[in-house]
């Protein structure tokens, strides 16, 4: 996290462009050693594994309708 602040800050003083990755944005030490999967979409969603079983789950998700 310290060696990201910097790197940003930096990037800050040269006035350079930040692309910040969202799905690495709170990716921490402690939790870096829970990732078990990596690559792009095209490639996890073909292994069976987390990230397939995630988005399934939620495409299954989305049809889903509360009735009181």
């Amino acid at each position: 996290m310290r060696r990201s602040r910097i790197s940003i800050a930096r990037a800050m003083l040269k006035d350079a462009s930040i692309v910040m990755d969202e799905a690495a944005a709170n990716v921490d030490p402690e939790n870096e050693d829970r990732i078990v999967q990596k690559g792009k979409h095209e490639e996890l969603i073909g292994q069976k594994g987390i990230y397939h079983d995630f988005v399934l789950g939620r495409k299954e998700a989305i049809g889903w309708k509360l009735e009181a």
